[in-house]
Formats: C-alpha cells, structure tokens, sequence
C-alpha cells in the first residue's frame, strides 16, 4: 500500500512539474508574440514617418 501511495504522490509531483513548465511555456509564447507585434508597429511607424518626410520634401516650395 505504502508503494501505490508514494508511486501516486512522485506522478502528482511530476505532473505539476510539467503543468508549470506548460504554463510557463505558453506566457513565453505570448510574450515573444508581443514582442514581435510591438517590432512591426515600430517599423510600420518608422516606414510611415519615412513616407510623410518623402512626401514632405517633394511639395516644398523653394523660394
């Protein structure tokens, strides 16, 4: 009995192993997701304040 008992409490302690590893891994999914979309909202900002000077400086007035 004393076996069963121990066999049960070492799997409960590695399936909460794994279910903190399971969880860790998918906030470290969403964090490099966010990381990625603040990347592509920098560079979508920067390319659009690229155009704006482009366009800014091909209808200055040059008097």
């Amino acid at each position: 009995m004393e076996n069963i008992e121990n066999s049960i409490f070492v799997l409960g302690v590695v399936l909460s192993i794994e279910a903190i590893g399971i969880i860790t891994a998918l906030v470290g999914i969403i964090f490099q997701l966010f990381n990625i979309t603040t990347v592509l909202r920098i560079l979508d900002s920067s390319l659009r304040d690229v155009k704006e000077l482009n366009n800014k400086e091909n209808y200055t007035v040059y008097s």
